[in-house]
Formats: structure tokens, sequence, C-alpha cells
């Protein structure tokens, strides 16, 4: 057995409400080309409700458990397990996606040869293989928001490509990220209690001086609303993050804009 500062890759998957859909990412991933030796799995517990269920699985599956005892939202959570993790490289997964395709070991050379990619975007599909919309593309801007309600949605080409694409942002459903790079830059901001922390993150990514590319060479069936929190109580979250957003990346007339578009009941 390799010692743990030898991880090629950490596996963190945040849990909150979703146990039954990690259990089938967990057998998935055992079907994956990662060998033991070179990977370990995180699972941070968001719900203290499911403590017991998840210390089950990690009997079974033999991951590292992390219950916290608030819920502060998935930034915080991540950051918890990217600080005891091992790994090269930090692997960010939805507990409700499923390994579909692809290879660990291609992607591990991928970041090898190329040093300049500080994140890698793995791809998102549904169960009948259509691409993930909006899991990566341009990041947000007033005009590309506009630009995508109103023309044939340019960054569709972003989601549906096949061949690896130098992007803006990449979905944190299945983000890969250099270790080093990571802790360099604080990790997740944890003003964000969900959405819009994968799109800040790779902007100071690429801030940085380092490139951000979706690599469909490896992919991720997506199940999509696993959780049981209800669709009033994720918009309110993707409102509030996305405030949190422009305020903290874009002009202040941008924000302003949103938010009167957002309450003249326009889906932005």
């Amino acid at each position: 057995m390799l010692t743990p500062e030898r991880f090629e890759i950490s596996i963190i998957i945040v849990n909150y409400q979703s146990v039954l859909s990690l259990e089938k990412a967990l057998c998935s991933l055992k079907s994956a080309d990662i060998l033991l030796e070179k990977a370990e799995i995180i699972v941070v517990n968001n719900d203290i409700s499911e403590e017991n269920q998840v210390r089950l699985l990690s009997e079974r599956f033999h991951f590292t458990s992390i219950t916290l005892p608030v819920n502060k939202g998935f930034g915080n959570a991540a950051n918890a397990a990217a600080s005891v993790a091992t790994g090269k490289i930090l692997c960010f997964l939805n507990p409700d996606v499923e390994f579909a395709t692809g290879s660990f070991e291609k992607l591990f050379r991928f970041f090898d040869v190329h040093k300049e990619i500080g994140v890698v975007g793995g791809r998102l599909i549904s169960k009948d293989g259509r691409p993930e919309t909006w899991s990566a593309g341009k990041s947000h801007t007033l005009y590309r928001i506009f630009r995508n309600k109103c023309t044939v949605c340019p960054d569709r080409r972003y989601w549906q490509s096949t061949h690896s694409v130098a992007v803006e942002w990449v979905s944190g459903g299945s983000l890969f990220v250099r270790a080093d790079l990571f802790k360099e830059l604080a990790g997740f901001d944890e003003q964000y209690f969900l959405y819009f922390e994968d799109m800040d993150l790779c902007k100071r990514v690429r801030e940085a001086g380092y490139t951000i590319v979706s690599f469909p060479l490896i992919s991720f069936v997506h199940e999509g609303g696993a959780s049981r929190a209800s669709d009033v109580a994720r918009k309110k979250a993707y409102y509030k993050s996305q405030d949190i957003y422009f305020h903290k990346h874009r002009p202040g007339w941008e924000g302003v804009v949103i938010r009167l578009l957002r309450f003249g009941l326009m889906k932005v």
C-alpha cells in the first residue's frame, strides 16, 4: 500500500439528504480504473440525520467520513474535506452522480502533461446520454445572460463538445483541481451557500494564470434533484449566490439590473 502522501487523487463528496444516491455513486466508482493505492474518498455529511447511514456506508466502501454539526453550505463542507485530503488532485463530485465512462489514468496524464491547466471538468450527462446544459461555458455577465436567452445559446457548444475544450468555468458536480492550487486560493469562497462557488473558483484560477478545460473523456451520469430540498429553497439559494457573484466580480450596475429583472419575474 502506498503512503497517503502519494495518493494521486482525493475524491470529495458532500452529502446532504442524498444518502441513497451516495450509495449508487460509491458503487459506480468501484467500477472505475482507480487503484485503491492511488485514490482516497472523503465524504462530508451535511445532514446530521443521515449520520448513521453514512457511517454504515463508510464501513462498506472504506472512505473517510466527516459529519458536520451544522450545514454551512457546500463550499464550507468541501473545504473541510480538502483540509485533510492527501491527493495531488482534488475531485469534487455530487452525491447524485455515477461514474459512466472514461479513464482516471488519462485524466492524471492530462494534468501531468499540461502544467498550465488548473481545473478540469468531467462531462455530466443524463441517463439517456444527453449532455447536461450549463455544466461548462463562459462566466456569467449581464450581456451573456441576455445573449443566451435571446439567441440559440452559443454556449451550448461547450457542454456538447466531444473533445477537450478550454472554457471559463465547469460545474462543481465533477470538478478536478490541483490540490496545491486549491490551497493557494483558499478553496471555495464560503460566502456562497450553494451555487456559483464553482464559477467563482474557476474565475480565481484563471486570474492566477491557469486554464480551465472541459474534459469529456471522462463522464458521469447526473441524476439531479436527489436532495429533498424544495424548488423554492433552491431558487432562493441560487439568487442569493448570483447576487454575491455579481457583487464580487461584475460592475455594480449589472447587479442592480439583475435584481430588477428578477423582480419583474424574468428568470435570470
